[in-house]
């Protein structure tokens, strides 16, 4: 006997044929059903790729809408450049310091360039042999720390003095210090912090943290009023049971200096010592901030070098026990502890300012050559070379065109998408002729259809509120609709002559145009109740509902399948039973029929 596709019924195969069979025509329900899942699937990633788009146009936009992001977008942004008298020497390099830099021409001549203190020692016979000196010197500082100041006036600084340095701190480097007070941001308190001769805040103890914590940022003077402040590196500071009775205090007069001599490092030489065996331990030696001193020698001599350029990182050097500095050739008479007198032809090179001049602003000096950012609002100045250079910031044109390129680059990325979402696709003519096409799937969602539209009308429209002969439209300043149907910046040298001629009036044109633009787009992904949020949110809902339905229904046919398994194992069975009975009585038959003709 024969069954489906030749399978036999009492084959294994057959029950499992029958099955599934039948489960193909149980499951044609459920595969509509994850038909339509998937179908959903597919629409709510063209969504999220949609409002993905939409993002990347409104960040193209917020580079360049000043109306609502602020002087952070490319009208706001400053183009630099240096010009060099001797074109042979790179006197500067000069790069924005955040975004206050004003537009202008600085004529810049450096005179001396910082550089740091070194010293050396009278040749030696030898570098590795002991040198037979004994004593102690101290080198980077003097052998106790001291500070000297000015109270200034109208503010509560009462004094300064010296403690010992916090375990795990360093010291504060050798130089002046001023304290500065303001108003904190509802004028309800008054603030503190300490600063070096460079205006920069530095690092001092947290007056509102019991432990050990510090901070270079303002701290409320509360904490501190009528009691000595102990910095935790060496200097402390006294205030009085007052407050301030100017609105703030930065610099000038009226600012409380200190200038502080840090205690040095301790070298001690045994006779034992050879040149070498100096200079590693200075070398090693632990020094407050920026009074480090590095050790080489160079033709048996014993060069000191400061780590900080700037007459306020001259090295400071004495004996303190014995004549070793003396007997190196390195100082003619000790000081005491505060610092010995240079034996003559032991300084190799002076301790030295920048010293510079900006448009006919003469004596401007800095300690250091680099970093300065407190010398032309907005810059980060390098000094490179002593010779004349022309700095010029001027607003970023160039910028602006790039900004723009890009800006409809994304419009163009967004609209292209939604097209290939929402038209449909041609195909092949069918046989009669007649062409065909496919869906899309957005194909019916007017809302995402007439995006496009509005998009472009947005772009395309007129800022009514210019004035005079100032630009109404993009296509004024050269953007334009190419046969295509995609926008560009189709003339480029139109809106760089634009912004030449009027800037504000092009910044106007694009706030207000872009800014339309942008509400628009807020319509689709800004919040809740935005047009693709909400709709995503009923696919999730159709989702939820449809799993639920998909899940109830696997579980259905799984016990329709189990069911079916027996049912037809059962028919098997009475299958093969009776195929066995009918074998049995045919051999019956063929034997009684055998017996009776023998």
């Amino acid at each position: 006997m024969v069954g489906l596709s030749g399978i036999s019924p009492t084959s294994p195969q057959w029950v499992e044929q029958l099955v599934n069979q039948t489960m193909a025509y149980e499951r044609q329900p459920l595969t509509k059903l994850e038909s339509q899942r998937d179908t959903l699937n597919v629409k709510n990633a063209i969504y999220s790729d949609i409002s993905s788009k939409i993002t990347d146009l409104k960040s193209a936009i917020a580079a360049l809408n000043t109306t609502e992001y602020g002087v952070t977008d490319a009208f706001a942004a400053k183009a630099l450049s240096v010009t060099n008298a001797n074109p042979d020497v790179d006197v500067t390099s000069v790069s924005l310091d955040g975004t206050s830099a004003v537009s202008g021409v600085y004529d810049l001549t450096v005179t001396k360039l910082a550089q740091s203190h070194q010293i050396g020692s009278a040749q030696q016979s030898q570098t590795t042999e002991a040198l037979g000196l004994s004593g102690t010197f101290v080198i980077g500082g003097a052998a106790t720390a001291s500070v000297s100041g000015s109270t200034g006036s109208g503010n509560p600084v009462s004094g300064f003095g010296t403690a010992a340095v916090r375990s795990g701190e360093t010291q504060l480097g050798s130089g002046n210090y001023y304290v500065e007070f303001r108003q904190n941001s509802d004028t309800s308190a008054w603030e503190f912090r300490v600063v070096d001769e460079n205006g920069e805040a530095v690092r001092v103890d947290d007056a509102t943290d019991a432990d050990t914590a510090t901070t270079s940022g303002w701290q409320d003077y509360s904490s501190v009023k009528n009691s000595t402040f102990d910095t935790g590196r060496g200097l402390t500071i006294t205030f009085a049971d007052s407050d301030p009775t100017a609105a703030q205090l930065f610099g000038g007069t009226n600012t409380a200096s200190a200038d502080y001599t840090a205690q040095g490092a301790s070298i001690t030489v045994a006779s034992t010592d050879s040149l070498n065996d100096i200079l590693s331990n200075i070398n090693s030696a632990t020094y407050a901030e920026g009074n480090e001193v590095q050790a080489t020698i160079v033709d048996r001599r014993l060069v000191l070098t400061a780590d900080r350029t700037g007459l306020s990182g001259a090295i400071t050097l004495d004996d303190t026990s014995g004549t070793v500095l003396q007997d190196l050739g390195i100082l003619s008479a000790d000081g005491g502890g505060l610092g010995g007198t240079l034996a003559t032809g032991a300084e190799l090179r002076p301790a030295q300012n920048a010293q510079f001049t900006i448009n006919g602003i003469t004596g401007i000096e800095r300690s250091k050559n680099t970093g300065l950012t407190d010398v032309i609002q907005g810059l980060s100045i390098d000094l490179k070379a002593e010779g004349s250079a022309t700095i010029t910031v001027q607003k970023d044109t160039d910028g602006v065109v790039e900004d723009v390129k890009s800006m409809l680059e994304k419009v163009n990325d967004l609209m292209d998408y939604i097209q290939q979402k929402t038209e449909p696709v041609k195909g092949n003519d069918d046989t009669n002729g007649n062409p065909t096409y496919t869906a899309a799937p957005l194909g019916t969602d007017w809302s995402v259809r007439w995006m496009r539209q509005n998009i472009a009308s947005k772009l395309l429209g007129e800022y009514s509120g210019a004035l005079g002969d100032n630009p109404r439209y993009l296509v004024d300043v050269g953007v334009s609709v190419n046969d295509e149907g995609k926008f560009e910046l189709s003339d480029s040298s139109k809106l760089t002559a634009a912004l030449n001629d009027n800037f504000g009036a092009v910044q106007d044109l694009f706030d207000n145009v872009l800014g339309d633009l942008d509400t628009e787009l807020d319509k689709y992904v800004t919040g809740e109740g935005s047009i693709i949020n909400s709709t995503q949110d009923s696919i999730s809902t159709e989702l939820t509902d449809l799993n639920d339905r998909i899940d109830s229904y696997e579980e259905r046919l799984q016990v329709k399948e189990d069911a079916l398994r027996n049912q037809y194992a059962a028919v098997q069975s009475q299958l093969i039973s009776m195929t066995y009975q009918f074998q049995s009585m045919q051999a019956f038959s063929i034997g009684g029929l055998y017996n009776s003709q023998g």
